[in-house]
Order: structure tokens, then C-alpha cells, then sequence
């Protein structure tokens, strides 16, 4: 679907009155672009005799992020997929089958962002890598993809809470706010590290 069409039409109909793609996709597309910042800095890092010493971990870093980006790539279209069905429940008419199925669909819908933040995270463990080992002339474009990686784990985890907030299972509901808990906890004392380190390396 939105991976077939041209950053200007996502773009567009992001912008319009349709309520997809939103915000869960956005967040989706957000950590993607973080995972591709890390994939051109071990790009430019790998085959370069400077670097030949960490070579092999760079490019272990390279085939993870890549399945990453993949995934999330992935993700900004399953949202706008699961969203869909959300809104195909709001239609059926109020009573016990309603009820029963809303519930379904917003785990479903909460399972998307709950998957961005994971891999939102995981983005964020490479760039802490990356900013020791990565190809300087392209640090700053570390510090990016680590707040944009950032940014998706925090966007992701508004989009599980607006799902979680009608979700009536209330052991489901506080083992992902936990999970989400802990995970914006150290997401962003790595995002400051390697803010602050790749600030350092560019006034070197």
C-alpha cells in the first residue's frame, strides 16, 4: 500500500481528512527512517581501512538494522490496516457482540505500536554502538537517527495508551504499560549518551 507510493502522496493523504495513514503510522515510518540513517553510516563506514578494525561488528550492526527497517517499513502499513478494522467496529450496532468485538480490535491495534516502541528501542541499542564505531565524517547523522529513533518509541507508546485507555482487561492493560514504562525509561538515558557523545565528537 504506502510502500509503493511516492513520499508526496503518504504525504498528502497524512495531511488530508483521512484518519489513515495517522499518527501510529507516522511513528512507524519515523523509527524507519531512523533504522535508515544507521544503515548509510555503516555504509560509509564498512570497506574503509580506518575503520577495518571494527569492520565486522559494523556489519553485524548493518544486517540487524536492515531487518529492522524492513519490519517497520512493514508497520506503517499494518496500522493503517488495524485502524481500519477499529473503525469497521464503531459502525456495528451497540450491544454484548459490539463490545466483544471493540475489544479484539483495539489489542489488535495496540500490538502495532507495541511493536514499533520494541523496535524503536532496539534502533536506539544500535545507535549507542554505532556512535563508538561509526564513519565520523557522519556523526551527526547518528545523533539523528537516535532522536528520531527516540521519538518513535515515544510516539509509539501514545498510540498503544489511546488503545490500552479502552481496553477492560486491566492485567493486559498494566503489563504493557510496564513493559512501555521500562522501555521509555532506557530509551531516553541512551538517546542523552549518545546525543551528548556525538556533540562531543563534532567540536573535536
Amino acid at each position: 500500500m504506502w510502500r509503493e507510493k511516492s513520499l508526496k502522496s503518504y504525504l498528502d493523504k497524512l495531511a488530508s481528512k483521512s484518519p489513515t495513514p495517522g499518527g501510529g503510522s507516522a511513528s512507524a515510518l519515523l523509527g524507519a527512517l531512523a533504522a535508515g540513517l544507521v544503515s548509510m553510516v555503516a555504509n560509509f563506514t564498512l570497506g574503509k581501512p580506518k575503520y577495518k578494525r571494527v569492520e565486522k561488528s559494523v556489519a553485524r550492526i548493518l544486517e540487524r538494522v536492515e531487518k529492522l527497517r524492513e519490519r517497520l517499513s512493514q508497520l506503517t502499513e499494518e496500522d493503517s490496516l488495524v485502524y481500519t478494522e477499529v473503525s469497521a467496529v464503531y459502525r456495528m450496532p451497540k450491544g454484548k457482540e459490539r463490545d466483544k468485538a471493540m475489544q479484539r480490535a483495539l489489542r489488535q491495534a495496540s500490538k502495532v505500536p507495541f511493536d514499533v516502541a520494541n523496535l524503536a528501542f532496539q534502533l536506539l541499542k544500535l545507535n549507542e554502538e554505532l556512535v563508538e564505531k561509526g564513519n565520523r565524517n557522519l556523526i551527526s547523522d547518528v545523533g539523528v537517527s537516535v532522536i528520531f529513533s527516540l521519538g518513535a518509541l515515544e510516539t509509539a507508546a501514545l498510540n498503544v495508551e489511546i488503545n490500552l485507555a479502552g481496553i477492560k482487561d486491566k492485567e493486559f492493560v498494566t503489563k504493557k504499560r510496564k513493559i512501555l514504562q521500562s522501555l521509555l525509561r532506557e530509551g531516553k538515558k541512551i538517546e542523552e549518551r549518545v546525543v551528548k557523545k556525538v556533540e562531543r565528537l563534532i567540536k573535536k
